[in-house]
């Protein structure tokens, strides 16, 4: 689009009841559905109304709290999210750097000098504003503003109504009006930059376009394909025939619909924005079903393979195009060398649509039946409580582990030591040089979510190093601070896979010189003291913020499949489901390990039933039928019956006399309710 468009001006009204007021601003659509405005425009009570200037007719008023896509208090801004979209072809151009030169500005908006009251109900109308932008105004601080001298500026107070209206020079919108200083009688204009919204990756995650469509109800599950970097392998092909061939199937297993085509991301496409990148890991959080190309173990690939393996106990299938032999077993990264991985090349001994199709069906089944079900490590062991004060406060180094590495790991480890040890913090340790006798996975995982400081050498560009990456940036909000070696880091930039320095630019790793001393530690020290004490911390539009994925993953990931949130009688019944098995009548044996010992068998049988007896007095407590206000909910309905037949089987089967009349009692309640869902049946 050209310029400033009318069309997209919107007048905002917000009203709260409590006290009762009013306030106005002026909005202008970024999106089909976005608003952008100044965030004090806006309050989290009452309800916002929405008129755009040259479509009266299409105003819009929802519930204010509900309606923020993104907001911040440190730049004063915001983004309305409509009930629905308006056509409004093109879209605005932004300016994503500081100005150079002072320039011409236009802008539309809603004042108060142009607002007349009429039989005490208020008539908003429109001004066009001009003047000139002062290139060097509002510049000198950490959150600089544009600086706006006013032609024809109104009385004081009459800009009141002009935050939020958009400032654009000439084809660009270069920021929002925020205010009107006192100081300047009337004549001048505070805005906020748009290259500072640009640098808010929460809100250019919020404006980007998607690329990727996919279902946004969690009623339809989908496939996620992620594909390396220059791999001619028909996967997709083969995922698309998986989907046709085994799609009924795996809708019945999942209890909900199959998207008919799968969600392509190309891993290369991926890394080529920070908004790109952001936009796979929500749909990484999202996926039903995730199947990843990990032939030769690209680094953007098990980043997000580590970033998986955190957000989403989902099904992921890993697949290679490489020969699936000794050797190439013999490459697998020890981080995913327990992954069911899948040869999807030439020569396969079993079509990989029946491998894929075979191991999605197989995974859905265990998931539903299995709550410790896991196809990638971390997802657990991440989710581990802060272990004691001390033991985090060490620097957690992630690196190569390979003969030549040991000159990098000495210059790395030495400086790490220099500049960021003090006296609570230990000196860099590797997962090797750890004393403890924990598994070293287990520990591995809980540090990189716990660790005060993660330091991560891309040289040699390893998997397991990216991998661990991807599970720090998804569990951690002060991300990692990452070096590479200087012959790496040049290299990347003759290097065939485009890939990597499309990665070094994504996250602009500090380069250090085995050679000659710089000052990059330094550097990267006072960085990451900014993140740690919370400072502004400015990075260039092309690169991810430290916490970028993590904000992504906080946002998007599917919160509703976390066990800690399961109610106490589902915890019980998983509990032992798990230990005793699903149906212990079907087998008529203890499905737990050395069951066969006489007095442990006993102990088993107690702990059955308890476990079943708490189950129904919890229901029963937290329910009471005789005080439930109407007819018992079918969901209620349905679960006390199955916890009250169960119980009733394991007094039969274990319980004294004393537990007989219980459950005859509980007996009557489960035909009182059967009773009431058959009449409800017939009903129907």
């Amino acid at each position: 689009m050209q310029g400033l468009d009318p069309s997209r001006i919107a007048l905002i009204i917000t009203t709260q009841t409590e006290p009762e007021a009013i306030r106005w601003g002026t909005g202008y659509l970024v999106t089909s559905d976005l608003v952008l405005t100044a965030k004090h425009v806006v309050t989290t009570a009452g309800s916002i109304s929405l008129r755009f200037l040259l479509h009266p007719e299409n105003r819009v008023v929802r519930g204010a709290s509900r309606d923020l896509a993104w907001h911040s208090e440190t730049l004063d801004a915001v983004l309305l999210r409509l009930d629905r979209p308006i056509d409004v072809p093109g879209l605005p151009r932004w300016r994503n750097s500081r100005p150079e030169k002072d320039e011409n500005w236009e802008s539309t908006g809603f004042p108060v000098a142009s607002t007349d009251v009429i039989d005490r109900f208020t008539e908003f109308t429109a001004a066009g504003l001009n003047g000139q932008l002062n290139y060097l105004g509002g510049s000198g601080t950490l959150q600089p503003n544009l600086e706006l001298q006013v032609n024809n500026p109104p009385v004081s107070p009459g800009w009141k109504g002009i935050s939020g209206a958009p400032v654009f020079v000439g084809e660009e919108l270069v920021g929002i009006i925020k205010s009107y200083p006192d100081g300047f009688a009337g004549n001048r204009l505070s805005a906020v930059p748009s290259y500072m919204l640009l640098r808010d990756q929460g809100f250019v995650r919020a404006i980007a376009q998607p690329v990727l469509d996919y279902p946004g109800s969690t009623e339809t599950a989908w496939v996620l394909l992620v594909l390396s970097e220059g791999q001619d392998a028909d996967l997709e092909g083969k995922v698309q025939g998986v989907i046709m061939e085994y799609g009924e199937r795996l809708a019945l297993v999942a209890g909900k619909t199959v998207k008919d085509t799968l969600v392509k991301a190309d891993i290369l496409d991926a890394v080529d924005s920070p908004a790109r990148w952001m936009e796979l890991v929500k749909a990484a959080c999202r996926a039903d079903f995730m199947i990843v190309d990990v032939t030769d173990f690209q680094p953007a690939v098990m980043l997000i393979l580590g970033i998986r393996s955190v957000v989403r106990r989902g099904i992921t299938i890993t697949s290679t195009a490489r020969q699936w032999d000794d050797a190439e077993r013999s490459r697998l990264p020890f981080n995913i060398q327990e992954a069911r991985m899948i040869y999807h090349g030439l020569n396969a001994e079993r079509h990989p649509i029946d491998q894929i199709g075979n191991a999605m069906l197989a995974g859905l089944k265990e998931l539903r039946s299995n709550p410790a079900y896991l196809d990638l490590p971390a997802y657990d062991a991440v989710r581990c409580p802060r272990p004691a004060p001390e033991a985090n406060e060490g620097i957690l180094a992630l690196c190569p582990f390979q003969p030549d590495y040991d000159r990098n790991w000495r210059r790395l480890s030495g400086d790490l030591r220099s500049y960021f040890s003090d006296a609570k913090r230990r000196v860099a340790e590797r997962t090797v040089d750890s004393n403890s006798p924990r598994l070293v996975g287990q520990a591995l995982y809980e540090q990189l979510r716990w660790a005060a400081m993660c330091a991560v050498d891309w040289s040699y560009w390893r998997p397991n190093v990216f991998f661990e990456l991807g599970v720090r940036l998804a569990c951690s909000d002060i991300g990692a601070t990452s070096f590479i070696e200087t012959s790496f880091a040049s290299a990347a930039e003759s290097d065939q896979q485009l890939q990597r320095r499309r990665l070094l630019e994504l996250f602009r790793p500090f380069v250090y010189d085995l050679e000659r001393f710089t000052d990059v530690f330094r550097r990267a020290k006072e960085a990451y003291d900014a993140i740690r004490h919370g400072d502004p911390v400015i990075v260039a539009q092309e690169s991810l913020a430290h916490d970028a994925s993590y904000r992504t993953c906080l946002e998007f990931f599917v919160w509703e499949g976390e066990t800690i949130l399961l109610q106490p009688q589902e915890l019980l019944r998983r509990n032992i489901e798990a230990g005793f098995g699903a149906d212990r009548q079907s087998s008529g044996t203890w499905q737990a390990l050395f069951a066969a010992n006489a007095g442990y068998a006993k102990k088993l049988e107690a702990s059955f039933l308890e476990q079943w007896l708490a189950a129904w007095f919890y229901l029963q407590g937290r329910h009471p039928l005789d005080q439930l206000p109407g007819p018992v909910p079918g969901a209620l309905r349905d679960l006390m019956i199955s916890v009250g037949n169960q119980v009733v089987q394991a007094i039969n089967s274990f319980g004294d006399s004393e537990l007989k009349q219980l459950a005859r009692e509980i007996y009557q309640v489960t035909r009182k309710l059967q009773s009431v869902a058959d009449d409800a049946v017939k009903g129907s």
